[in-house]
């Protein structure tokens, strides 16, 4: 951080990059809460590929949007920010991770990832998981200083009275 409280370039961009990776899980989970979807073809061939058991499988359909939902929202407010872009991290890493599993190695094969509900046009695996890695690696390196940067402490911020 320069003096003056200004950022650089490089933690604007980590700013953006963790509200990024936050509204794209919230979106993600209203899109699959508005839509009803089936079961995504990403669960389905993990289970055809005995890599998930049937359980697993509902377990997972049945809380990963309640679960999306929520920690996009934290992760949006702001609350425990670095923690929080450590989690996303983990997320994105971990859906890149069953993709590459799903596709078996071919990785320039459309796949539906189930991502944003349902879809008319499946998408490149290589793609997704460079979409995933790339908003998943800048998040490891959020800073607990940039945590003053959310809406969180925006919002606790502006009750404060600043005399200084």
């Amino acid at each position: 951080m320069r003096a003056g409280g200004r950022l650089t370039w490089y933690e604007r961009l980590l700013v953006a990059d963790y509200y990024l990776a936050g509204l794209l899980l919230l979106v993600a989970a209203l899109l699959k809460l508005w839509s009803r979807p089936e079961l995504s073809e990403l669960l389905l061939s993990l289970y055809e590929l005995e890599i998930l058991p049937f359980q697993a499988v509902l377990a997972i359909d049945r809380w990963q949007v309640p679960v999306e939902l929520t920690i996009g929202a934290i992760a949006f407010y702001g609350w425990q920010a670095q923690k929080m872009a450590w989690l996303l991290a983990g997320i994105y890493l971990l859906f890149s991770g069953a993709i590459a599993l799903a596709s078996q190695g071919y990785l320039l094969l459309p796949i539906d990832c189930g991502c944003f509900g349902d879809s008319d046009t499946a998408t490149p695996a290589l793609v997704l998981i460079l979409r995933n890695v790339l908003i998943a690696l800048p998040l490891l390196f959020f800073s607990r200083h940039l945590q003053h940067y959310t809406l969180h402490q925006r919002l606790r911020g502006s009750g404060k009275s600043s005399d200084t």
